[in-house]
């Protein structure tokens, strides 16, 4: 199965808070028990260090794994460091206990200009 594609709208200033559900074709959660995330993002794909870097336990919180849910979370003072207008590529991976990789999403993250400070 390769990555879904989903875009996000990050509000440069502002709280970011997602809650996403893996399933499988039917629609059937799968257990992340034990699993671990990881999310990086970039301005370029080529570029060494990601603008975003957020793991379990930073940034990412299996909120519900035996639903298949998890968070995904940038505070406010995060994404006010962000570049206003800034597009970044990234993906999200899933690693199962068994180390089963599984690039779960890839897309753009636009950075919002905050206009309130």
């Amino acid at each position: 199965m390769s990555a879904a594609q989903h875009d996000f709208l990050i509000e440069q200033g502002a709280t970011f808070k997602t809650t996403l559900t893996y399933t499988d074709n039917t629609g059937t959660a799968i257990d992340l028990t034990g699993y671990s995330a990881r999310m990086q993002a970039r301005v370029n794909v080529s570029d060494v260090s990601p603008v975003i870097n957020l793991s379990v336990g930073s940034g990412i919180d299996f909120s519900n794994p035996t639903s298949g849910q998890f968070d995904i979370e940038m505070t406010a003072a995060e994404t006010a460091a962000l570049n206003a207008g800034q597009v970044l590529k990234y993906d999200l991976e899933l690693e199962s206990p068994a180390g089963v990789v599984i690039r779960l999403l890839r897309g753009t993250m636009t950075v919002d200009a905050e206009v309130t400070r």
